[in-house]
């Protein structure tokens, strides 16, 4: 496994661009290897093991989601479980994996809408995230609801995004995601 399908794949979505930023401005480092764990950040070390069995799009799609862990550690944005009750810690981390979702299925709706994923279609559990087909459905009702408002296609596709993160967020409060 070469990391530099990951890269390719990654620099051609506004979140891969931010997630490779993100893993240059703070030296992270990754490793590949068969886990049980389709990906982790080990904040301790600053490294990212990602599982190399899946498909090139879904393991770039956990760099992302893995990245944005990452940034929201670095910058401060993580709960300290030292420092805070279970709670406020549970109720961090949740909206935190929410974040670091969002971001992993908004880049991987990205390659599906550009058809860089033409190639591995159909989309299922094995080649894209998990439940990705409902998060796709939610964009596709956005787009739908959208449709013939006069949006460019960069609009288009942020409101559908919109529509399908609203979807992954009820369907994380209401703890169906997991």
């Amino acid at each position: 496994m070469a990391f530099s399908d990951i890269e390719a794949l990654c620099k051609l979505t506004p979140e891969g661009r931010e997630a490779l930023s993100t893993r240059d401005k703070f030296n992270v480092t990754y490793s590949f290897e068969a886990n049980s764990l389709p990906a982790s950040y080990d904040a301790a070390t600053g490294n990212v093991t990602l599982d190399n069995t899946m498909s090139n799009a879904k393991l770039a799609s956990y760099f992302v989601h893995e990245m944005t862990h990452v940034r929201q550690q670095k910058l401060g944005k993580s709960v300290d479980v030292s420092n805070s009750d279970s709670d406020e810690f549970i109720k961090a981390n949740v909206n935190e994996e929410f974040i670091a979702t969002a971001f992993q299925m908004q880049f991987f709706v990205r390659l599906d809408v550009g058809g860089y994923l033409n190639s591995i279609k159909p989309l299922t559990d094995k080649n894209a995230p998990p439940r990705y087909d409902q998060y796709k459905s939610a964009y596709n009702a956005g787009v739908t609801k959208m449709a013939g408002k006069g949006f460019d296609e960069e609009k288009l596709i942020t409101a559908a995004l919109g529509n399908a993160i609203s979807c992954l967020k009820y369907l994380f409060l209401r703890a169906a995601w997991v």
